[in-house]
């Protein structure tokens, strides 16, 4: 296999890996969502939705 090939398989399976991460962490988000809601109640479950999410400029 030729190095150019080679690369393009590379930054082929990099996409694809960050992408399944991304949809991977987002099914697990939801799924502990779902299970703290079930066991204790739609409050507790938004709040553990809200803790998750950081500010976006952190910095100020």
């Amino acid at each position: 296999m030729d190095p150019y090939a080679l690369g393009q398989l590379v930054v082929i399976v990099t996409i694809v890996a960050l992408i399944v991460w991304l949809i991977v962490r987002a099914v697990i988000k939801v799924v502990r969502f779902n299970v703290i809601k079930k066991k204790s109640g739609a409050e507790a479950a938004q709040e553990f939705w809200d803790a998750k999410k950081k500010p976006r400029n952190s910095r100020r």
